[in-house]
């Protein structure tokens, strides 16, 4: 799980001059991930990575969008607790992706971001919109108020009938 663990620094160099293959196929290892499925999401063939020497770079725009996935998938892995829990996760239809998986989103950095602060979301127990749907239905308490990361409801239940006699 070393491989998935990636500095600042080690971001930003290989934002600037790629990463070399042996680096790629550890984290395609680490993750999980085939080669097919990590060349897809870095935008790149697989043929392209297949001919480069372990010691050559791949450029520098997948190298980056790569890193990104490792770090991803070292957070996912340490809250889900292991790889194949944090692999059905993603694999999963969510409500807070607009229905789709997440993995769906591994192609563009702002899709790994969203992925990303969806599991911020779960790990620091803000409400899941499911939950706060949920929630909404149920109408158990007088005054509902739930932020969800992409609702907000306040839902009154109705009032008893006012008595006669305070007219």
């Amino acid at each position: 799980m070393e491989t998935l663990d990636i500095s600042d620094n080690e971001l930003l160099t290989g934002a600037r001059i790629g990463i070399p293959k042996s680096k790629l196929l550890s984290i395609a290892h680490e993750t999980g991930l085939t080669l097919k499925e990590l060349s897809s999401y870095l935008r790149i063939s697989t043929r392209s990575i297949q001919v480069k020497e372990a010691s050559q770079f791949i450029p520098p725009e997948p190298s980056e969008r790569a890193l990104y996935i490792a770090r991803l998938f070292k957070s996912g892995n340490d809250l889900f607790g292991n790889r194949n829990k944090f692999h059905n996760w993603l694999n999963m239809e969510n409500l807070a992706m607009g229905g789709e998986k997440p993995v769906s989103y591994l192609d563009t950095f702002s899709g790994i971001q969203l992925v990303m602060d969806e599991l911020n979301s779960i790990e620091y127990g803000f409400p899941q919109p499911d939950d706060c749907l949920q929630d909404f239905k149920k109408k158990e308490h007088w005054a509902n108020i739930k932020i969800c990361p992409m609702f907000f409801f306040i839902t009154f239940l109705p009032l008893p009938k006012p008595s006669p006699f305070l007219h």
